[in-house]
């Protein structure tokens, strides 16, 4: 046995030198010099794992000094709650796997209350970002545990107000001593709440089920804290509101519409009778004037948004909708935020709008034309690395190509990769998924349909 399996291992020493000289591969020495740079993350990461922007946050919740924190169903690099200032990113909470769930965020001078899996809810310390004390459990109406959502977070002086989505209800808790409940009350489907100067909660109703064409009409109530309703605010059939924020030194309500509008509404007067007297951003937004031309107030399916207490406005697009339930669906799409005064200035952009993508160049313009799978980009190699690209369009018009494959990454395995190609001078955009299990085809039409791939 012994002598069998000496003479077994000299065969197979034999037989793996004879292969790699068979397979032997020379490297290659190219010409000339090369440097390597990076497009679609307004930031990279250096002494530390947070300087970059997390391509999705599906909520949000800004400090009086500007300070953002979010909250996202899912980051590859584990950054599903960032902190970030004056346009840039300083911070990450550290999030134990797949724990945060996206569905809100609120914080005070000391503490980051976040909502996380199964409709549970986390105090953190802000000095360290570490928890300040166990998870306690806010809803757990249903036996399916992901779909008990938390969907709003606000703070009144000592009380925590919590969103139970699927109960149904507004939860009061003790700010200081977590998981005691102290009153609660009813409310179809509650989501984003906000507070007003006067201490009053408003809440955001919908179903999050639905989207586009099957959408529910969003409701915006205000109760006081002991729970009494004191109005209520229904928003038009063409509106289709997601996101909730207050003023609260102007005393206006701040409502993101992600539906064809893709705008801000601003209302003033919320204590009395609540009118709309703004509609910050470009009505039509990414898809207005040349379709997918990027431009400051051409927003892409705002879905978050607030205020700072200098007035500015703070919006994250996100280019889908990020509502919790869709969030598998709808990620990958990109993140562009950007900070605006009141008239339409903006003061700052940040952006992280790639996740599984490989860019390839329109072979006509020798390097100048990026593409990815829904981003154009213009290449300047005179600038630094990193700072060498412009973002000009998005190519994905969700609205005329309903049926785009980029719409469905959960269907097609996320589309990843692209080929780009000139035939008889006209530009093709070739892609497959990250596991290369299809093949799909755009054509591009500048003159009619700008910046989009068409299907």
């Amino acid at each position: 046995m012994i002598i069998k399996l000496f003479y077994s291992k000299i065969l197979l020493a034999i037989l793996l030198a004879v292969c790699f000289s068979l397979f032997k591969v020379n490297a290659q020495i190219l010409p000339g010099t090369y440097t390597t740079s990076w497009a679609g993350n307004s930031f990279a990461p250096a002494n530390n794992d947070y300087n970059f922007v997390q391509y999705e946050a599906n909520s949000m919740f800004v400090e009086a000094d500007g300070t953002i924190y979010t909250n996202g169903y899912f980051d590859e690099a584990n950054k599903e709650m960032g902190v970030y200032k004056d346009g840039l990113p300083i911070g990450k909470i550290p999030n134990w796997p797949r724990s945060a769930d996206g569905g809100s965020i609120v914080t005070n001078s000391t503490f980051i209350w976040a909502s996380v899996e199964e409709g549970r809810v986390r105090r953190y310390n802000k000095s360290n970002y570490l928890p300040a004390a166990a998870d306690f459990l806010v809803s757990n109406t249903s036996t399916v545990l992901s779909q008990n959502i938390v969907g709003g977070l606000a703070l009144v002086r000592s009380e925590l107000f919590a969103s139970d989505y699927t109960g149904n209800k507004i939860k009061v808790y003790s700010a200081s001593n977590d998981g005691v409940l102290l009153r609660s009350w009813t409310v179809s489907k509650p989501l984003t709440m906000a507070t007003d100067a006067s201490g009053n909660i408003w809440v955001i109703s919908y179903d999050l089920s639905k989207w586009g064409a099957t959408r529910s009409i969003a409701n915006i109530y205000c109760y006081s804290t002991a729970g009494t309703l004191l109005k209520t605010l229904t928003m038009p059939s063409d509106v289709e509101a997601k996101y909730i924020a207050i003023n609260k030194a102007s005393n206006e309500l701040f409502v993101t519409d992600i539906g064809d509008n893709m705008q801000i509404r601003i209302y003033n007067n919320i204590n009395t009778t609540p009118t709309l007297v703004q509609s910050f951003g470009t009505q039509g937004g990414i898809l207005s004037g040349t379709k997918g031309m990027v431009a400051p107030l051409k927003f892409n399916v705002p879905n978050l948004v607030g205020v700072d207490g200098s007035g500015n406005i703070i919006v994250w697009a996100n280019g889908s909708n990020t509502d919790v339930p869709l969030a598998a669906g709808s990620d990958a799409m990109g993140a562009c935020v950007e900070s605006y005064t009141r008239a339409g200035v903006r003061n700052w952009q940040m952006l992280g709008l790639e996740f599984v993508d490989m860019g390839t160049f329109d072979p006509a313009t020798d390097g100048a034309d990026l593409y990815t799978k829904h981003e154009h980009f213009t290449m300047d190699y005179s600038k630094p690395d990193g700072q060498q690209w412009t973002w000009k369009g998005w190519t994905l018009d969700r609205k005329k190509y309903k049926g785009d494959a980029r719409l469905f990454n959960e269907a097609t395995n996320h589309l990843a990769p692209t080929l780009m190609k000139r035939i008889n001078g006209k530009l093709f955009m070739y892609m497959t998924s990250m596991t290369s299990d299809g093949w799909w085809v755009y054509r591009f039409d500048n003159a009619n349909e700008g910046e989009i791939a068409i299907p």
